[in-house]
Protein backbone atom coordinates (compact mmCIF):
# COMPACT_ATOMS: atom_id res chain seq x y z
CA UNK A 1 0.00 0.00 0.00
CA UNK A 2 1.15 3.21 -0.49
CA UNK A 3 -0.22 6.40 0.49
CA UNK A 4 0.53 9.91 -0.60
CA UNK A 5 -1.18 13.54 0.88
CA UNK A 6 -0.52 17.06 1.65
CA UNK A 7 0.01 19.64 3.95
CA UNK A 8 -0.93 23.34 2.84
CA UNK A 9 1.02 25.86 4.13
CA UNK A 10 5.00 26.83 5.61
CA UNK A 11 6.62 23.65 6.89
CA UNK A 12 7.37 23.12 10.27
CA UNK A 13 9.18 21.58 12.68
CA UNK A 14 8.73 20.00 16.33
CA UNK A 15 9.51 22.51 18.84
CA UNK A 16 11.28 21.56 21.92
CA UNK A 17 9.60 20.91 25.26
CA UNK A 18 9.29 23.20 27.43
CA UNK A 19 8.99 23.81 31.35
CA UNK A 20 6.65 25.38 33.40
CA UNK A 21 7.87 28.28 35.77
CA UNK A 22 5.42 27.31 37.98
CA UNK A 23 4.90 23.75 38.66
CA UNK A 24 7.96 22.40 36.74
CA UNK A 25 5.96 20.18 34.56
CA UNK A 26 7.32 19.61 30.77
CA UNK A 27 4.49 20.17 28.15
CA UNK A 28 4.78 20.53 24.30
CA UNK A 29 4.19 24.07 23.07
CA UNK A 30 0.82 24.84 21.63
CA UNK A 31 1.87 25.66 18.23
CA UNK A 32 3.36 21.91 17.66
CA UNK A 33 0.22 20.49 19.25
CA UNK A 34 -1.88 22.38 16.55
CA UNK A 35 -0.06 21.37 13.49
CA UNK A 36 0.61 17.89 14.71
CA UNK A 37 -3.52 18.08 14.87
CA UNK A 38 -3.72 19.30 11.41
CA UNK A 39 -1.35 17.27 9.96
CA UNK A 40 -3.41 14.08 11.34
CA UNK A 41 -6.48 15.65 9.85
CA UNK A 42 -5.03 15.99 6.54
CA UNK A 43 -4.19 12.67 6.60
CA UNK A 44 -7.00 11.12 7.67
CA UNK A 45 -9.03 13.45 4.57
CA UNK A 46 -6.50 12.62 1.99
CA UNK A 47 -5.85 9.04 2.62
CA UNK A 48 -9.59 7.91 3.88
CA UNK A 49 -8.64 6.37 6.82
CA UNK A 50 -6.09 4.07 5.43
CA UNK A 51 -4.22 2.38 8.15
CA UNK A 52 -0.79 0.46 7.83
CA UNK A 53 -0.66 -2.99 9.64
CA UNK A 54 1.87 -2.83 13.18
CA UNK A 55 4.50 -5.16 11.90
CA UNK A 56 4.45 -3.43 8.12
CA UNK A 57 7.99 -2.38 7.59
CA UNK A 58 8.00 1.48 6.09
CA UNK A 59 9.43 4.01 3.63
CA UNK A 60 8.35 7.39 3.97
CA UNK A 61 9.04 10.72 2.08
CA UNK A 62 8.92 13.94 2.68
CA UNK A 63 9.56 16.96 0.66
CA UNK A 64 9.36 20.20 2.45
CA UNK A 65 8.42 23.30 0.18
CA UNK A 66 8.79 26.37 1.33
CA UNK A 67 7.58 29.78 -0.37
CA UNK A 68 10.09 31.52 -2.78
CA UNK A 69 11.29 34.61 -1.37
CA UNK A 70 10.21 37.43 -2.90
CA UNK A 71 13.56 39.00 -3.76
CA UNK A 72 14.78 36.65 -6.18
CA UNK A 73 16.56 37.50 -9.62
CA UNK A 74 14.51 36.41 -12.47
CA UNK A 75 17.97 34.99 -13.48
CA UNK A 76 17.85 32.97 -10.15
CA UNK A 77 14.02 32.19 -10.25
CA UNK A 78 14.31 28.76 -12.97
CA UNK A 79 17.44 27.87 -10.06
CA UNK A 80 14.81 27.77 -7.33
CA UNK A 81 11.64 26.44 -8.72
CA UNK A 82 14.07 23.28 -10.57
CA UNK A 83 15.60 22.38 -7.23
CA UNK A 84 19.16 23.47 -8.16
CA UNK A 85 19.14 26.27 -5.06
CA UNK A 86 17.63 24.72 -2.45
CA UNK A 87 16.90 25.90 1.24
CA UNK A 88 19.27 26.58 4.12
CA UNK A 89 16.94 27.71 6.90
CA UNK A 90 15.02 26.33 9.35
CA UNK A 91 13.15 24.16 10.61
CA UNK A 92 15.69 21.44 10.17
CA UNK A 93 14.99 18.42 8.09
CA UNK A 94 15.05 16.24 11.50
CA UNK A 95 12.33 18.27 12.93
CA UNK A 96 10.05 18.05 10.17
CA UNK A 97 10.42 14.72 10.00
CA UNK A 98 10.06 14.83 13.94
CA UNK A 99 6.46 16.75 13.71
CA UNK A 100 5.39 14.93 10.45
CA UNK A 101 5.57 11.21 12.09
CA UNK A 102 4.39 11.99 15.58
CA UNK A 103 1.21 13.22 14.21
CA UNK A 104 0.71 10.38 12.71
CA UNK A 105 1.09 7.56 15.23
CA UNK A 106 -1.02 7.60 18.87
CA UNK A 107 -0.56 9.68 21.54
CA UNK A 108 -2.17 10.29 25.01
CA UNK A 109 -4.64 12.66 23.42
CA UNK A 110 -5.59 10.81 20.17
CA UNK A 111 -5.02 7.00 20.99
CA UNK A 112 -5.96 5.81 17.12
CA UNK A 113 -3.21 5.70 14.93
CA UNK A 114 -3.57 7.85 12.06
CA UNK A 115 -1.23 5.96 9.98
CA UNK A 116 0.84 3.48 11.45
CA UNK A 117 1.20 2.50 15.34
CA UNK A 118 4.55 3.40 15.92
CA UNK A 119 7.19 5.22 14.00
CA UNK A 120 9.66 2.25 14.65
CA UNK A 121 8.31 0.66 11.81
CA UNK A 122 9.76 3.35 9.68
CA UNK A 123 12.98 1.62 8.04
CA UNK A 124 13.99 4.35 5.30
CA UNK A 125 13.46 8.32 5.67
CA UNK A 126 13.56 10.80 3.18
CA UNK A 127 13.25 14.22 3.79
CA UNK A 128 14.39 17.08 1.01
CA UNK A 129 13.45 20.54 1.53
CA UNK A 130 12.67 22.89 -1.90
CA UNK A 131 11.38 25.76 -3.10
CA UNK A 132 7.88 26.32 -4.33
CA UNK A 133 5.47 29.41 -5.41
CA UNK A 134 3.49 28.04 -2.42
CA UNK A 135 4.29 26.43 0.52
CA UNK A 136 3.23 23.22 1.22
CA UNK A 137 4.74 19.92 2.81
CA UNK A 138 4.53 16.64 0.47
CA UNK A 139 4.73 13.15 2.28
CA UNK A 140 4.54 9.44 0.37
CA UNK A 141 4.13 6.64 2.86
CA UNK A 142 4.72 2.95 1.39
CA UNK A 143 5.16 -0.40 2.64
CA UNK A 144 8.72 -1.83 2.13
CA UNK A 145 7.70 -4.41 -0.39
CA UNK A 146 5.63 -1.62 -2.30
CA UNK A 147 8.58 0.68 -2.55
CA UNK A 148 10.96 -1.98 -3.64
CA UNK A 149 8.12 -2.72 -6.83
CA UNK A 150 7.37 0.90 -7.56
CA UNK A 151 9.80 3.19 -5.76
CA UNK A 152 8.43 7.02 -5.14
CA UNK A 153 8.83 10.09 -7.18
CA UNK A 154 11.64 11.08 -5.31
CA UNK A 155 13.18 14.95 -6.42
CA UNK A 156 9.47 15.73 -7.70
CA UNK A 157 9.12 18.45 -5.07
CA UNK A 158 6.33 16.44 -4.08
CA UNK A 159 4.04 17.52 -6.78
CA UNK A 160 2.15 14.43 -9.01
CA UNK A 161 2.57 16.17 -12.33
Amino acid sequence: MMVYFTVPGDPRGKERPRFSRYNGRVYTPDRTIAYQQFVREQYRTMAHGLRFEDDEELVVYIAANFKIPQRVPKLKLEQYMDGTIRPKRVPDCDNIAKIILDSLQPDKKHPEPAAFNDDKQVVKLVVEKFYAPEPFVAVFIASRADYEAYGFPEDSNGRMD
